[in-house]
């Protein structure tokens, strides 16, 4: 069984604790002030979770908050192509959700997320944006196949576990027609199946990763009301 693939985003330095002093009097300003302490670097996962991609922590943060995982969502849907066309070799593509500003501007959303996440491996820059409101959003191409992804619970939410000291990770029943849907319990997979999945399963002709990435994103597009283009392109194996 393969490993959620984890990997460490270097947080924002935390400024060192100001002490005053305790006698005579206080410093000057010109005087040398103590450089901001590193803060440790942050082990996420990525996740899928219907039409979003989250950082979501690999393991409960506690025993008291199990469910509390959820780091940050990294893409938006543009409206323009919510779910663009499969990159190279197949790979799932999408908008990354920044701030207003370029990507490590002070202050943006997510600011600095992409060079984070390209220095980490987990995505590739296109070259692409497009413009919605005032903000440009990178197209980015994920790097990771999907048996390295955190994949949710279709049904109850919950996400899969990659625990550290772990030989094995938690992993998810899949859909054995469709390909797409993950489920942490049988019981979870038949409640579904019964209330939304039975009349969305469709089959997929591959195992491959573009082949099921491609049906998942035409699924996207029927779900959001979108019209699914008839050629495709090279990529897929679809047509």
């Amino acid at each position: 069984m393969s490993r959620i693939r984890t990997f460490a985003l270097q947080e924002a330095p935390e400024p060192a604790p100001v002490q005053p002093p305790k006698d005579g009097p206080a410093p000057d300003a010109d005087e040398d002030v103590a450089e901001p302490l590193p803060a440790p670097p942050l082990t996420l996962a990525l996740a899928r979770k219907g039409s979003s991609y989250i950082l979501v922590h690999p393991a409960p943060m506690s025993a008291s908050a199990p469910n509390e995982r959820q780091y940050a969502i990294i893409n938006a849907l543009v409206q323009a192509d919510p779910f663009p066309e499969l990159g190279e070799g197949g790979r799932s593509r999408l908008w990354l959700k920044i701030g207003a500003g370029k990507s490590g501007e002070q202050g943006g959303e997510n600011e600095g997320l992409l060079e984070k996440l390209v220095a980490a491996g987990v995505v590739k820059e296109t070259g692409t944006t497009a413009k919605q409101g005032i903000v440009d959003y990178p197209l980015v191409e994920l790097l990771l196949p999907s048996h390295e992804l955190c994949h949710a619970c279709a049904c109850c939410g919950a996400f899969e576990t990659q625990k550290e000291e772990d030989d094995v990770p938690t992993r998810f029943l899949r859909c054995a027609r469709c390909k797409q849907a993950y489920y942490c319990s049988a019981l979870c997979q038949s409640k579904d199946w019964k209330a939304t999945h039975k009349p969305n399963c469709l089959d997929v002709p591959g195992d491959d990763d573009a082949s099921i990435e491609e049906a998942r994103r035409r699924a996207l597009l029927r779900l959001f009301g979108r019209t699914v283009a008839a050629r495709v392109g090279p990529r897929s194996k679809m047509d």
